[in-house]
């Protein structure tokens, strides 16, 4: 499979933070903040200078916390579920199981 580290990285996104993260900006600059003033003590969570400051800032924003735990969430489920064909494969008779 993939180098990534799972684990840490679901560690990782669990400790972030949460609620959703918006957009905010200045002359210049792009940051993403949480849109929940509890959250982050109401600090930016990530600012974006330079040519790129849009889309690095839009990325960022799209892979919070929740969008990387519900793609751990289906990358899990979908190494499950090809490990359970592989068994299959490997056994017909539990065909008739499904």
């Amino acid at each position: 499979m993939s180098n990534i580290d799972k684990q840490a990285l679901r560690a990782d996104a669990l400790e972030a933070t949460g609620g959703s993260w918006v957009r905010e900006s200045g002359e210049g600059w792009e940051a993403i903040c949480c849109d929940d003033d509890q959250g982050n003590a109401g600090f930016i969570i990530a600012e974006f200078q330079g040519e790129n400051a849009t889309a690095n800032r839009k990325f960022v924003q799209s892979a919070n916390p929740a969008t990387v735990l519900a793609l751990l969430d289906e990358l899990e489920a979908a190494e499950k579920r090809i490990a359970e064909l592989g068994t299959l494969a490997f056994n017909p008779a539990l065909l008739d199981v499904i």
